[in-house]
């Protein structure tokens, strides 16, 4: 929003040093092909803007997902570790003779 601003700002400056040298070389900027030509330069302005947002909102879409995805990857890699410790455990176990307590080999 804030780029999509800077860029409003800008192209209303321009819009504006335009129309101040049509005016000043005598042009009406109030009809015909003048206002035309302002009228396309302030759509196109419009366009860049929105065009800005939207990227803007494709780019944190694309970077949600992401994270979404090292979220999803992080509570696998945690269960993971979870199965391997209690693997360890039944391991550990099978080694153990718990009529003697002593360890198998």
């Amino acid at each position: 929003a804030a780029q999509a601003a800077a860029i409003r700002r800008q192209r209303s400056r321009d819009s504006s040093r335009l129309r101040a040298r049509l005016s000043a070389s005598g042009v009406d900027t109030s009809s015909g092909s003048s206002l035309l030509s302002l009228e396309t330069i302030s759509g196109d302005s419009e366009l860049e803007a929105l065009t800005a947002i939207n990227q803007g909102e494709f780019r944190a879409g694309l970077l949600e997902g992401g994270a979404q995805a090292s979220i999803f990857g992080g509570r696998a890699a945690q269960q993971d570790s979870y199965f391997s410790a209690g693997n360890t455990l039944l391991n550990a176990a099978r080694k153990v003779d718990f009529a003697t307590g002593k360890i198998r080999q």
